[in-house]
């Protein structure tokens, strides 16, 4: 950049009326202690002058000989020879600031840590009304370099701080003697760091970045190569990771951890590819079945007994590929049947299937419906257990939650109990309402034709099947057999799926879940129950 003659003047100014300072970068320590020791025998050069400005209220902006500057001030000079600029833009006076940083390379060398702080902060510079003041062009110009070129250093500002300031103490020790030989005058070597070398970094954690960076300072057995080298395995690593996280990120800890300790062994770098790489697969795979072997049964809550209309609000919307449930019927009373040459019959099941008002009762299907069609997937299914005394209303009901009912399935129970009063027919049919979310498109597994009827028979529960108590009492009256839960859980899931059951009993739905390699969720509010259910699925 030329400067007018006439816009240039020199004289002696007080250092108190030096009142602000142009910073294109850091003070070293080190530059500062050198030139002080010069200026106690030599003086302040008047052939090295500092660069200053005018300001309006009659004091000076110093645009170059920031050092010389701390230098004099801490050896009490009261007057330093100034060069006078005056009409010249901020770009121009940054400009003469870089260009006069350049040519005292000897004293304090610019270096890679000064340009690349130059540039991040003209480029981060505002004007009034918040748009940026310089292109990367316009700081081009200040530097006198191409515009690719503050580009590349500019992207330097990905490398984290700590790794930055590891960076900069580099450069600040090794500051080269008159000679320019390159060797400092401490006697340690020339800093490793160039700019393209530590583009090789910017895609790496701090953690990466920090490391790499102090194993080139500090380890003279660890080459420019080898730094290389290790950035781009480590930016493969990472992208193994983002691509596994996508996959098994859900399972939590302690998987997430694992599969990143074994990717930062190295094991599978020579084995990774965007497209194929088989064995960074055969641990994804080995890491989900290792999950579904611990975490295939969940209960809600985990360590005890739940309500439905509580717990059922921690299943997340949209999580479960099957309902399979048997709620209450309400059809318990405080009836006790005596029979001669047999043990009674109690009508009594428990509180939790009794419910005086059937209004009441009743309503709870429309909530049962909100929060079955809420957990379940797009295109999930379910199938409820209910009494015929209630199916319309159920079936009402759930068409109002916006389920989409498709049809009933009858079980005829081949080996049902005694009719004891004799006034009407055997109760040896029970029904199950099909439903699903959405109009189509969910699982249905056709298991030929004499296997898709709308009705099923099977006894109830007969043998070892049937829970029992201490006393060797039945431990549940409406134990559900594990061979009808199966065949609708074939039906309408996958393994893998997950099962949830909201009003759990003793845990036959879980039974046939951790059959069938499905996952199950279950809900029990009866504490005798649901320690029966952990036992047996545990």
């Amino acid at each position: 950049m030329a400067v007018d003659i006439e816009t240039t003047s020199f004289e002696m100014i007080p250092l108190d009326r030096i009142i602000s300072r142009l910073s294109v970068r850091r003070i070293s320590a080190s530059g500062v202690a050198r030139l002080q020791e010069s200026m106690k025998w030599a003086g302040f050069l008047e052939n090295y002058p500092l660069t200053v400005v005018p300001l309006e209220n009659g004091g000076y902006e110093l645009i170059d000989g920031n050092h010389r500057y701390e230098a004099a001030q801490g050896l009490g000079l009261v007057s330093v020879p100034c060069v006078i600029k005056t009409e010249l833009t901020e770009a121009e006076l940054y400009q003469i600031a870089m260009q006069s940083n350049n040519a005292a390379e000897t004293v304090v060398p610019s270096t890679l840590v000064t340009h690349a702080e130059f540039i991040w902060a003209r480029l981060a510079e505002e004007d009034d009304q918040g748009k940026k003041k310089y292109t990367q062009s316009d700081v081009g110009k200040m530097l006198g370099w191409e515009r690719v070129s503050v580009k590349n250093y500019a992207a330097l500002q990905k490398i984290c701080q700590r790794a930055w300031e590891i960076i900069g103490t580099t450069f600040e020790r090794t500051v080269p003697d008159d000679n320019e030989s390159g060797v400092p005058v401490n006697g340690t070597t020339v800093p490793p760091f160039t700019e393209g070398l530590l583009r090789s970094i910017l895609d790496l954690v701090p953690e990466q970045q920090t490391e790499l960076v102090t194993e080139l300072v500090t380890n003279p057995n660890f080459s420019k190569g080898k730094f290389k080298t290790l950035s781009e395995n480590y930016k493969a690593r990472n992208q193994m990771k983002d691509h596994a996280l996508e996959q098994v990120g859900v399972l939590g800890e302690p998987y997430t951890t694992n599969l990143a300790d074994e990717i930062d062994s190295g094991g599978y770098d020579a084995d990774w590819k965007q497209e194929s790489h088989p064995k960074l697969q055969k641990l994804i795979a080995s890491l989900r079945d290792e999950w579904q072997q611990k975490n295939s049964i969940q209960f809600l809550p985990p360590d005890g007994p739940g309500d439905f209309y509580e717990q059922v609000k921690n299943v997340p919307d949209g999580s479960i590929d099957l309902i399979l449930t048997d709620p209450p019927f309400n059809i318990a009373t405080d009836r006790e049947f005596n029979l001669e040459g047999r043990n009674n019959r109690s009508q009594d099941f428990g509180d939790w299937d009794k419910h005086d008002a059937l209004t009441e009762f009743r309503s709870l299907f429309f909530a049962w419906g909100t929060e079955w069609k809420r957990i379940l997937r797009d295109q999930g299914s379910g199938y409820v257990f209910c009494s015929y005394r209630y199916v319309s209303y159920l079936h009402d009901a759930l068409v109002e939650a916006g389920l989409n009912v498709k049809g009933m399935i009858t079980w005829y129970k081949t080996n049902p109990g005694p009719q004891i009063e004799h006034v009407t027919f055997r109760n040896s049919c029970e029904h199950i309402l099909f439903f699903i979310k959405g109009k189509s498109g969910h699982t249905f597994n056709w298991q030929g034709e004499n296997e898709m009827h709308d009705h099923i028979s099977a006894p109830i529960c007969l043998g070892k099947e049937r829970l029992v108590d201490a006393k060797g009492e039945v431990l549940h009256p409406t134990q559900k057999p594990v061979s009808i839960l199966k065949h609708l859980m074939q039906i309408s899931s996958n393994r893998g799926d997950i099962v949830f059951d909201g009003f759990a009993g003793v845990g036959s739905t879980g039974a046939a879940a951790k059959d069938l390699k499905r996952k199950f969720v279950g809900i029990e509010k009866d504490a005798t129950y649901f320690a029966a259910m952990q036992r047996r699925l545990s």
